[in-house]
């Protein structure tokens, strides 16, 4: 198990990201080296959007995308349901990504790479957006999402790649039992 302490390989920078009238706690990790239009990663940490922090980043696989890849990622500190109902942590991840969206260059990413990727709820970020479309209301961003990870869309056949993606849908799967026991 890794720490949550930041990595001394890369360089950590805390940020704040405008949403309305609120502001979002985030932290930034690239390359020590600025990074020149790397891939862009936003990073949702888990907990169930009703536990867990943006510092969970540390000890995750984002860690080895900066510095395996040189990829940017951008974890934000999203309110937690027990203080703020939903859908209040998806508004907050959408927040993050138009932000990197529109601050790629100033953040070293290139706009028409950035993705989605964290623990199994970036899912649920995804059909928000898939869902904003559908009503009608302008999502000013794309969004992929499927059961591999950031390293797919940058070395897909390393094996830390295939490690990467057989850890993932093990948790998944047993995700998959637990959180959704209640509903059988």
């Amino acid at each position: 198990m890794r720490s949550m302490r930041p990595d001394p390989e890369i360089r950590v920078q805390k940020i704040t990201i405008p949403a309305g009238r609120r502001r979002i706690p985030a932290l930034v990790l690239s390359p020590k080296e600025t990074p020149v239009l790397a891939t862009g990663v936003l990073w949702i940490h888990g907990g169930g959007y009703i536990l867990g922090m943006k510092e969970m980043v540390h000890m995750s696989r984002a860690v080895d995308l900066v510095k395996k890849f040189g990829a940017v990622v951008v974890s934000p500190g999203y309110r937690l349901a027990l203080a703020a109902p939903y859908p209040a942590a998806l508004d907050d991840c959408y927040a993050a990504l138009l932000y990197m969206k529109s601050h790629a260059a100033g953040l070293g990413i290139r706009v028409d790479q950035i993705v989605g990727d964290g623990e199994p709820f970036y899912a649920e970020t995804v059909r928000y957006i898939e869902n904003l479309k559908k009503s009608g209301i302008p999502a000013s961003v794309d969004v992929y999402h499927s059961d591999m990870h950031a390293f797919d869309m940058m070395q897909p056949d390393t094996p830390l790649s295939r490690e990467a993606a057989r850890r993932f849908n093990e948790q998944f799967a047993y995700a998959q039992t637990h959180y959704f026991a209640s509903q059988r």
